[in-house]
């Protein structure tokens, strides 16, 4: 540029040279536009070569982050190898306790207990051979008695260093005994919610529900996941599928993936609803239930939905007590009967014989149960009759075999109905006349009977209540006392 002006300036003076009729005056403005022009290139230069100095500075700077940056993300990755390699060997026992939840986490000197089940089996036998010390965490998922029965027994065995539960304001005298024992422990008492992150040692919980109490006990339930290493656990208690709704729907905490999960509530069909277990993805799943349990506990919808998904199923009704031992490398499971997967059950093949019985008549409803699994499974085959429930049998099937369950019943009224066993179903007509009512227990002539004349209270009873209902009055006068008592003084 200044090259550039100073040509100017030259062809300038040669014009002024070359004629005359420029005037000083003319020749005074050239010059001072040329020293402005001239100043005003200078500072422009001394801008250019400032910010090729910045641009420089800049790069410089940014190549030194990319190289610090590159020395962080080594740096992290030797210490997550490190720490992974460091990573101490847990121990999580799902504790076989019949029908009931009890669940131990051990590592190093670091002890966990989630729930007790309900006494019968001794809890703080079976921990004796891990504890050292104190308890520092006990957890009480629920006030329900398969959960919590066996605590009190713990706590008066061993030392607790903090125990959560859940504040819910619940009466039996099994979570009376249990409150007066946690009181009187002196330990730290925390009433675990939604959001909360408790660290125990190298072991951090997530607290996942509940947000608030609701009149569902089982829905209160404190669920926590546990974090160690590269490993998820999700511990469920009774949680049912509203419950799992509402972590579904909420965003304080994000919901991990899970490696391994206790199944809520047993593994009844009122808990693990599809989109909670599509969610975490479990690799393994174990449930919590007593051998040929009254609830038939697993129900097999359960066990279904999670074979569906790939999981591995094992249950302490089929497997005893359930060990999973993890390290940097993995887990690997020690089951006391076996680690064989549970069996998925189906019913098929319902008939009812004689096909359209008679009023009255004694019918068999029939059905075949088989088993997919390479370990026996005891099946609680429930008959409903247009959705009453009207009998049960166990079954017990062998891995891989059918068993036909059959179920005697009969019918006082004709009509169509529907029996039901598993998801399958059947109907079928009672034909024939209805019978004729039962003959009246008494006539209701005035003075006919006296307590005499029947041999006990209830046969006098019946008396005086059918005279009473179709007459108004107590015709025959077998309520001296007019208490609603007939004959009294009858066996």
């Amino acid at each position: 540029m200044k090259k550039l002006l100073l040509i100017l300036v030259v062809i300038s003076l040669l014009v002024i040279g070359c004629d005359s009729g420029v005037s000083q005056e003319e020749y005074d403005e050239a010059i001072a536009q040329q020293e402005l022009a001239d100043a005003k290139a200078q500072e422009l230069q001394e801008e250019l070569d400032k910010s090729q100095e910045d641009n420089e500075a800049l790069q410089t700077r940014y190549d030194n982050v990319v190289s610090l940056l590159g020395d962080a993300n080594d740096k992290i990755e030797r210490l997550e190898n490190e720490l992974k390699g460091s990573t101490k060997p847990l121990t999580v026992h799902y504790i076989d306790v019949g029908q009931g939840d009890a669940i131990f986490i051990d590592v190093d000197d670091t002890e966990v207990l989630i729930d007790g089940g309900d006494g019968k089996t001794s809890i703080a036998e079976y921990l004796s051979e891990y504890v050292d010390g104190a308890l520092e965490v006990m957890v009480a998922t629920h006030p329900h008695a398969d959960h919590i029965g066996g605590l009190v027994e713990v706590l008066d065995s061993y030392g607790v260093n903090e125990i959560w539960h859940n504040g819910e304001n619940y009466t039996s005298q099994t979570y009376s005994e249990f409150v007066d024992s946690m009181e009187s422990e002196g330990a730290t008492i925390r009433e675990a919610r939604l959001g909360d992150i408790f660290q125990v040692g190298a072991l951090v919980f997530t607290v996942l529900n509940p947000s608030n109490m609701t009149d569902n006990t089982n829905n209160n339930s404190i669920i926590l996941s546990l974090t160690y290493g590269d490993i998820d656990f999700l511990f469920t208690g009774d949680a049912e599928k509203e419950a799992e709704q509402q972590m579904l729907s909420q965003s304080i905490v994000q919901i991990p993936d899970i490696e391994i999960l206790k199944v809520g509530h047993h593994g009844s069909s009122s808990s693990s609803c599809q989109e909670f277990l599509e969610l975490i993805e479990p690799e393994l799943a174990i449930y919590m239930a007593g051998v040929n349990n009254s609830y038939g506990h697993p129900h097999n919808k359960t066990i279904q939905k999670l074979a569906d998904l790939g999981t591995q199923v094992l249950g302490t009704d089929i497997n005893g007590t359930i060990v999973v031992n993890y390290n940097r490398t993995g887990y690997t499971l020690t089951c006391e009967k076996g680690c064989e997967p549970s069996a998925i059950l189906t019913v098929s093949q319902m008939q009812i014989s004689p096909k359209t019985p008679h009023v009255g008549e004694i019918f068999t409803i029939q059905a075949l149960i088989s088993s997919q699994g390479t370990a026996e499974r005891t099946y609680l085959a429930v008959l409903t009759i247009n959705d009453t429930e009207v009998d049960s049998n166990y079954v017990v099937v062998g891995a891989n075999e059918d068993e036909v369950v059959t179920f005697t019943y009969s019918l006082n009224t004709k009509g169509t109905y529907t029996a039901m066993i598993g998801d399958v179903d059947i109907s079928f007509t009672i034909t024939g006349s209805d019978p004729p009512p039962p003959p009246p227990p008494c006539s209701c002539s005035s003075d006919k009977y006296n307590c005499s004349d029947f041999s006990n209270h209830t046969e006098a009873q019946a008396c005086y209540t059918y005279c009473l209902s179709a007459t108004g009055r107590d015709v025959h006068r077998l309520d001296g006392d007019k208490d609603g008592s007939a004959c009294e003084s009858l066996p």
